[in-house]
C-alpha cells in the first residue's frame, strides 16, 4: 500500500448545483416553518369540523333560521366563520416564524395570496367534514391521522425534492404538494407571484372551490330538508 500510494493521482470533489439558486439568508427554520404552516392549518381545519357536527346534531343551525336569516345567510355566515379560523391560524405561524425565528416568506404580496387560497382549501376541507359527519368524537378522532397522512403525500414530513417520481405522481392529488412547490419557489428561489401561479389556480380551483361547493351544498340541504 506504501508502494502504490505515491503514485496515485490526488484526487478532488467538484460541486456543482443543477439546481435553481438558492438564497444565502435563510433561516434554519425555512423549511419547517411553511411544513408546519400547509400541515397544521389543514389538520385543524378539518378537526374543527366537529365542532360543525355538534351544531347541526344539537339543532344550533335550525334554531338561527327562526330569525331573519335564510338558509343561504347561514351557509354563508360559517363558510366565513371557518375561513376566517383558518386565516388567522396561518396569519399566527407566519408572524411567530417571521417574528421569532426569523423566517423570510417571500414576496409579501405573493405569499399574502397564497396564505388565503390555503386557508380556503383547510377551510372547505373543515365545512365539508363537519357537513357529512354523523358523529362529532369521529371527526375529532379521524382528522388528524388523514391530515397527517394527507400531509406526509404533500411533503409535510421531508421535501418533495427526494420523492421518487412515482410518489411526486402521487403527491400530485393533494393540495399540500402544491402549497409546498409554491412556498419553495417563495422562500428558497426567491421566486414571484409568476412563479406560483400555476399552484395557486390549481389549489384554488381544483380543491378550495370542490372543498367549498361540495360543503355548502351538503350544509344547505340538511339545512332546508328540516
Amino acid at each position: 500500500m506504501t508502494q502504490i500510494e505515491p503514485s496515485l493521482a490526488r484526487g478532488t470533489v467538484a460541486v456543482e448545483d443543477v439546481g435553481d439558486a438558492r438564497r444565502g439568508d435563510l433561516s434554519a427554520f425555512s423549511l419547517t416553518a411553511p411544513q408546519n404552516l400547509v400541515l397544521f392549518v389543514f389538520i385543524n381545519a378539518m378537526a374543527g369540523g366537529a365542532s360543525l357536527v355538534r351544531m347541526r346534531r344539537m339543532g344550533v343551525l335550525r334554531r338561527v333560521l327562526a330569525g331573519p336569516v335564510s338558509a343561504g345567510d347561514v351557509v354563508i355566515g360559517v363558510t366565513a366563520a371557518w375561513f376566517l379560523v383558518s386565516l388567522i391560524q396561518s396569519l399566527l405561524i407566519v408572524a411567530i416564524g417571521a417574528l421569532v425565528f426569523g423566517v423570510s416568506w417571500g414576496d409579501p404580496v405573493a405569499a399574502s395570496l397564497l396564505v388565503v387560497v390555503f386557508s380556503t382549501v383547510g377551510a372547505g376541507a373543515g365545512l365539508l367534514v363537519g357537513s357529512v359527519g354523523g358523529n362529532e368524537d369521529r371527526v375529532s378522532a379521524i382528522s388528524p391521522p388523514v391530515g397527517i397522512v394527507l400531509g406526509s403525500l404533500g411533503g409535510c414530513m421531508v421535501p418533495l425534492e427526494v420523492f421518487p417520481d412515482s410518489m411526486l405522481t402521487v403527491a400530485k392529488v393533494v393540495p399540500h404538494s402544491w402549497a409546498m412547490t409554491a412556498w419553495q419557489r417563495l422562500v428558497f428561489d426567491g421566486d414571484g407571484i409568476a412563479a406560483i401561479a400555476l399552484p395557486l389556480l390549481v389549489i384554488g380551483g381544483n380543491f378550495a372551490s370542490v372543498f367549498v361547493l361540495l360543503a355548502t351544498r351538503a350544509l344547505h340541504r340538511g339545512l332546508t330538508r328540516g
